[in-house]
């Protein structure tokens, strides 16, 4: 199983991305692939990292992947394996925005605490 970065239930819930955009299930996925773009990750990792079940990912990955946005990686023993498309004009711009959301609320002027992960 691909090691993880975090082991925060709500990952999602404390993201620009939800923030802007509500707490719909497929932005939660999208933030929880955005903020782990280094991993690849089980549907249960994801699940439990966006604060959804898991039968609510595999309602929604279809259409991820068809929308290029997140790809499988691998298959780990039984479990597929996903990640935000690094390759998808489309994830970058997703990147992208949250990336501005977080320096549009930045008003201390002080540095976003999380690492810089704008190398997608």
């Amino acid at each position: 199983m691909a090691a993880k970065t975090t082991t925060d239930e709500n990952f999602a819930e404390d993201r620009a991305l939800t923030d802007a955009l509500g707490g719909h299930s497929k932005t939660k996925i999208l933030a929880v692939m955005i903020g782990d773009h280094t991993q690849d990750l089980t549907a249960s990792d994801i699940a439990r990292m966006a604060g959804i079940e898991r039968s609510t990912f595999y309602d929604h990955i279809d259409e991820l992947l068809d929308y290029g946005l997140i790809k499988i990686t691998r298959d780990a023993g039984n479990s597929t394996m996903y990640q935000i498309n690094k390759e998808s004009e489309a994830a970058q711009a997703l990147t992208k925005f949250e990336w501005d959301l977080l320096d549009a609320l930045d008003n201390e002027g002080e540095p976003d605490a999380r690492v810089d992960e704008r190398e997608t």
